[in-house]
């Protein structure tokens, strides 16, 4: 039965012309971006990388050097700082001397542009737009005009799951986009690692795209229940975001790999005349400069509030440790030391992220200053914003963060007081075990001597004399 189902050439619940994109339609993936947070535990690492890129030099842009300012802002009471750095080119580049530095960037990537925002004194937000060329930005396109895909079979524990072809070539479109996203996230991980870089909650890096479409308009609803755009990420999704301050462009959320998608129909997009100013002729160029500099600080404060999630993830791995093996008593010390170490490297941070980031979201003021405001769009009829949403999930984060590291350490207090008074009666019971042995040896060594000292004073036995008479 299984062969007949590979063998069976139906293409499964979709037909190949709704997965194929219609002539005259182009989707683009212009760019991605990759977000990094660094606290106190991973601030030494970013200025010394920063430096070794080259960020570091004494230019007329940053004439104090980056490590200074960097330093002086998170010494200061409330943070609040942004910074764009250099351009990031790949080696030999026909560029203008002034207009950046050069690095060895992912394949595919023609500019990166950093910016560093520093919302709090102690949490620093690295938001890296990586621009790809025209290779790497048609490669969906072109695989979304494929269909020689084949069925695969698993086998797997209640018996075999067969995916059809459209499920197949679904599965190979997804990877790509997490393939290119990934470039970005590796590059950081490789340069300037931070606390998504460690692993820290097992949370991936925050990651974000920006795409365009020549015909259809992303995320609105469409005539057939599957066509090309769902395959694309750009089906219809009734809780997208749309900004008058950045016309054209549309934002969701893609819940199953948790990223963002920033997508506009190509006309509307140039319907803006503020283009003009950024690019020339060059539309990739323009489009992505744009976004990036009105988007990064939307996505500094996602980062952050990802950051908040990933420390309670943290916490939660030390706290489910803690419970586990608990029958030996020798081992539950040793365990419950090498959890006391965990916690005291990363409770720090998330106490400190915690306190800092929930009263960075109590000032709206500053919170929303230089971000995006972004509403619903017609298709989802409620009275909202996205920054005021961002702002509310950061504060109950932060908060949740809070209370989690004070339970964890109120229990680590327990439990090291009863560990500490079990091992203290452990110690006892052997000093009374000792004690009592060094008794019974004491009595036997008396005992022996006793026996001795009768033998030594114990008269000689008489003698019989015998007399002749």
């Amino acid at each position: 039965m299984v062969h007949d189902l590979l063998r069976d050439q139906h293409f499964g619940m979709r037909k190949p012309e709704q997965t194929v994109p219609p002539d005259g339609e182009r989707i683009v993936i212009h760019a991605v971006w990759a977000v990094e947070a660094y606290t106190p535990l991973h601030a030494e690492v970013l200025f010394r990388r920063l430096e070794q890129l080259g960020f570091g030099r004494d230019t007329g842009l940053h004439p104090a050097g980056i490590r200074r300012q960097l330093e002086r802002t998170r010494s200061g009471p409330r943070g609040g700082s942004w910074l764009n750095l250099d351009h990031v080119f790949p080696p030999s580049t026909n560029r203008a001397p002034w207009s950046g530095i050069e690095a060895t960037l992912p394949p595919g990537v023609r500019v990166a542009r950093p910016a560093l925002h520093g919302l709090t004194p102690s949490v620093t937000v690295l938001v890296i737009q990586f621009v790809l060329d025209d290779e790497a930005a048609g490669s969906f396109d072109r695989l979304s005009r494929e269909l020689e895909f084949k069925a695969q079979a698993r086998q797997t524990r209640d018996g075999v799951s067969v995916k059809t072809p459209d499920q197949v070539k679904e599965g190979a479109l997804l990877e790509l986009r997490r393939e290119l996203r990934g470039r970005g996230s590796e590059w950081i991980k490789e340069h300037l690692p931070g606390a998504f870089s460690a692993g820290l909650g097992g949370y991936d890096m925050p990651t974000a795209e920006l795409v365009t479409t020549e015909l259809a308009l992303p995320f609105s609803r469409a005539e057939q229940a599957f066509d090309y755009l769902s395959f694309a990420g750009l089906g219809w999704d009734p809780i997208h975001w749309c900004s008058s301050d950045l016309p054209g462009w549309r934002l969701a959320f893609d819940r199953e790999d948790d990223f963002i998608v920033v997508a506009g129909r190509r006309s509307d997009v140039l319907a803006d005349e503020a283009y003009a100013r950024y690019g020339g002729d060059d539309e990739r160029w323009a489009f992505t400069y744009r976004t990036h500099e009105c988007l990064d600080k939307d996505l500094a404060l996602w980062g952050a509030s990802k950051l908040l999630l990933a420390f309670h993830a943290r916490l939660a791995t030390i706290r489910d440790h803690g419970l586990r093996e608990h029958g030996r008593f020798g081992r539950a010390s040793k365990r419950l030391k090498t959890i006391r170490d965990e916690f005291l490297r990363d409770a720090v941070d998330a106490r400190i992220a915690s306190a800092e980031l929930e009263r960075y979201a109590a000032d709206e003021r500053r919170f929303e200053w230089n971000a995006l405001d972004w509403r619903p769009s017609d298709d989802f009829q409620r009275d909202d914003r996205l920054l005021e949403n961002l702002r509310r999930v950061m504060s109950d984060n932060a908060d949740a963060l809070s209370g989690a590291e004070a339970r964890l350490r109120d229990s680590l207090i327990v439990d090291s007081t009863v560990a500490g008074t079990l091992a203290n009666l452990r110690l006892q019971s052997r000093l009374l075990l000792i004690g009592l042995a060094a008794l019974l040896i004491a009595v036997a060594s008396l005992f022996v001597a006793l026996r001795a000292n009768d033998r030594v004073q114990a008269p000689p036995p008489a003698q019989t004399t015998t007399t002749r008479h």
